[in-house]
């Protein structure tokens, strides 16, 4: 079918549920030429109503219910006009963009998606974002507001993005991004090499262990939210080393820094707690090397900085291959 056809059939079906509701909502047990099209609008966004015909079924209404609560209306599983707006609104945007059901579900990224859809790379958003720390919600596949909302916290931690960053939308580049971020992660922590400010590091990393012993109101021991300001600063610092980027070292204990820890804690061998306590300040603060140059302390196993680099075009110019 051509695009215009498409298009022409999608607005007939509009009209059609429009007429429908001067009568009132529609709901299960109805039976109007209207349903059909009310289904399969349905389903060109992502949920699935069951047949596709005039019977308005249990069915139909699971599917409505799961469009409105991804809209945050209320889940009355019967179609009123303002469940109408923001169904035209989501499948007009769906054909803009190429996200629509069947083909939504092929592999590689289809087109951008947003609140309203459901779909594959709707999952593989969400699981991403609560890989890095940020709050989806429930990672089902539906791209609700809560799904929106951690978008556009993600857009506002990358400087490619933050343009974009009032939009929810996850296009092909925010697809991609998710997908580096996801992928960096994949490694044993770093350790960084610091060849300058040894005084003022020691004195805060010091700073940072008596920080890491205090007790939390909640009885816990350890840095993270509402610790000083000063340690997770250094906090913040010592993972971007590691490897397991908070994106900001600002001194504000934010859910991307707290996963970044969790995520340093199980490459590490230790519990996920999400706090740094004691025992993860003292392998966390391994991550910066206070050097006096590129080769004292030698470099070993884990170390990531321009010496390293350094020596790997030394290896090749040797005819070495450093992987």
């Amino acid at each position: 079918m051509s695009v215009k056809s498409v298009q022409q059939r999608d607005q007939l079906g509009s009209q059609l549920m429009q007429q429908a509701l001067t009568e009132g909502p529609l709901g299960e047990g109805a039976q109007k030429r209207a349903v059909a099209f009310l289904e399969r609008a349905l389903q060109a966004v992502g949920f699935d109503p069951g047949s596709k015909d005039n019977k308005f079924t249990a069915e139909t209404a699971r599917a409505v219910k799961e469009f409105q609560a991804a809209w945050g209306m209320e889940a009355t599983g019967k179609l009123d006009q303002k469940t109408l707006n923001k169904l035209d609104h989501t499948l007009q945007r769906t054909r803009k963009h190429g996200s629509a059901c069947p083909d939504c579900n092929k592999a590689g990224f289809q087109g951008s998606i947003g609140v309203g859809q459901k779909n594959m790379d709707a999952f593989d958003a969400e699981r991403r974002l609560r890989r890095l720390g940020y709050d989806t919600g429930k990672v089902d596949g539906v791209f609700d507001q809560k799904t929106a909302e951690a978008v556009r916290e993600f857009k506002k931690d990358q400087p490619e993005l933050a343009k974009g960053s009032k939009s929810g939308l996850v296009d092909k580049k925010t697809f991609s991004s998710l997908a580096r971020e996801v992928n960096e992660l994949k490694h044993a922590p770093y350790r960084r090499r610091v060849t300058e400010g040894h005084a003022q590091q020691r004195k805060l990393d010091a700073f940072t262990a008596a920080a890491a012993k205090k007790e939390n109101a909640d009885g816990t021991r350890g840095i993270g939210a509402g610790s000083s300001k000063r340690a997770i600063e250094n906090v913040q610092k010592h993972l971007k080393a590691a490897g397991f980027d908070p994106q900001r070292v600002d001194g504000v204990w934010d859910e991307r820094t707290e996963q970044a820890l969790k995520t340093f804690q199980q490459k590490s061998g230790m519990k996920e707690t999400g706090l740094v306590g004691s025992g993860a300040w003292s392998k966390l603060a391994k991550s910066i090397i206070l050097a006096k140059d590129r080769t004292s302390p030698a470099q070993s196993l884990g170390e990531r900085s321009a010496a390293v680099l350094a020596s790997e075009k030394l290896l090749k110019k040797a005819g070495y291959n450093p992987g």
